[in-house]
């Protein structure tokens, strides 16, 4: 391997280590200091020099909540939008039911105190609150019209033990009836580990029959550690026995993933062309037992709307997961391309392979089909190829078409001698 390759391999490397890596920062340990008002009540957020600071993980630095309305504040004392999008919101309580419990509507604002949709993808929400829990929640978009968020779900009703503990989530449709979500299962019936923490989750139909998930589990297992932190999940089979999916194991190794990104992606320059030939096939292969192989064929859901996932990504974890998933996916993809025909359309390559599979995925039921989805493909496509537009500038050299030699016995004219 020459010096230029070497060096090369090593800028690659960096960038795409720098480009995966998700980033983030952790919120600021400050004290909350209430003070009561004549109609209602504010929260400052305090430092350790008791001065007013703003908070990362609330999103504001005061809290100030009048009636029945709660705006949200800076250090400055101005409007901000708290963490998932919202500059406040309003909690009107409705009615009081014969058993005890009552019904609330709660609106979230933007800054001219009109209905907003926050982080979570819904405007406003009617729960019935029983005990002291939220047994069930509605959601709806900016005119009070019912609208579906991440599962398909237009709300759920949920069932708690004597410990506080919710052991059932039934999820409901746009009539406030049980229905079936994008991951198939109506309802999740949870069980718990002696900690509190969940041990298990079971998924069953609307009739309340044992159903599969998305990767074919009837249940899924779940581990900790002494953080509570998720170590281990494990799908289950109908008879509680443990089964491999190979899609889980990558999302919960998102080092491993782009680890193996970057070797692929600097293994194509590295590689004789026929050989890059050899690997963007079985890359291609493997794309495609990911995105479609793995999944059963059934009621697949389509969503058009742009950046839909992007505006959970904070609110979500599992959808940010996903969106890099979606984008470390096709950055070796373009980098092999791009070694093999450098030029600006292995993005566009890109681009319409993603735009084939999500069209598999309609068309054959499997899963949802996003727009969203074109979007990460398309961006890890973009990755792919700036990493070998950067490789090929550094290496100083691109892939030529060899020449035939000239023959002995003639001259540079073609002319003998």
């Amino acid at each position: 391997m020459t010096k230029s390759r070497r060096n090369a391999a090593l800028s690659l490397f960096l960038l795409l280590l720098f480009l995966c890596l998700p980033s983030g920062c952790r919120a600021a340990e400050l004290s909350e200091v209430r003070t009561e008002l004549t109609d209602g009540y504010r929260i400052d957020m305090m430092d350790e020099a008791g001065n007013l600071a703003f908070s990362d993980d609330k999103g504001y630095a005061s809290l100030v909540r009048t009636g029945d309305t709660e705006r949200y504040y800076d250090e400055h004392g101005q409007p901000v939008a708290a963490k998932n999008g919202y500059y406040g919101r309003r909690i009107e309580r409705l009615e009081t039911l014969e058993d005890g419990s009552y019904r609330q509507r709660i609106t979230y604002l933007d800054a001219q105190d009109q209905p907003v949709l926050n982080g979570y993808g819904y405007a406003g929400t009617l729960q019935t609150i029983a005990g002291g829990h939220c047994v069930q929640e509605l959601y709806y978009d900016t005119v009070g019209e019912p609208i579906a968020l991440y599962l398909n779900h237009y709300g759920y009703s949920r069932v708690f033990n004597e410990a506080g503990q919710v052991v059932s989530i039934t999820y409901l449709g746009a009539d406030g009836q049980p229905a079936p979500t994008n991951r198939r299962y109506t309802t999740v019936k949870r069980e718990y580990d002696e900690d509190g923490n969940v041990s298990v989750e079971w998924y069953f139909d609307a009739e309340g029959n044992p159903t599969t998930s998305t990767h074919g589990e009837y249940g899924l297992k779940k581990e900790y550690d002494q953080e509570r932190k998720v170590t281990r999940q494990a799908y289950l089979r109908l008879d509680g026995t443990e089964f491999f999916v190979a899609t889980a194991f990558l999302a919960q190794h998102m080092g491993l993933c782009i680890l193996v990104a970057l070797v692929l992606s600097i293994a194509a320059f590295l590689l004789p062309r026929k050989l890059r030939w050899v690997l963007l096939a079985g890359y291609t292969l493997f794309i495609l037992y990911m995105t479609l192989l793995t999944r059963e064929t059934g009621n697949g859901t389509v969503s058009l709307e742009l950046f839909r996932s992007y505006r959970r990504i904070l609110s979500s974890p599992d959808t940010a997961v996903q969106i890099y998933e979606n984008i470390i996916l096709f950055i070796p993809f373009a980098a092999i391309l791009y070694a093999i025909h450098p030029s600006r359309r292995v993005i566009l390559a890109s681009v319409l392979f993603s735009m084939l599979i999500e069209g598999a995925q309609w068309i054959w039921g499997m899963g949802w089909c996003e727009v969203d989805d074109v979007i990460s493909n398309g961006l890890g496509g973009a990755i792919g190829c700036l990493a070998g537009w950067i490789m090929v500038k550094v290496s100083g050299k691109k892939e030529k078409r060899k020449l035939p030699r000239p023959h002995p016995e003639r001259d540079s004219d073609g002319c003998g001698l």
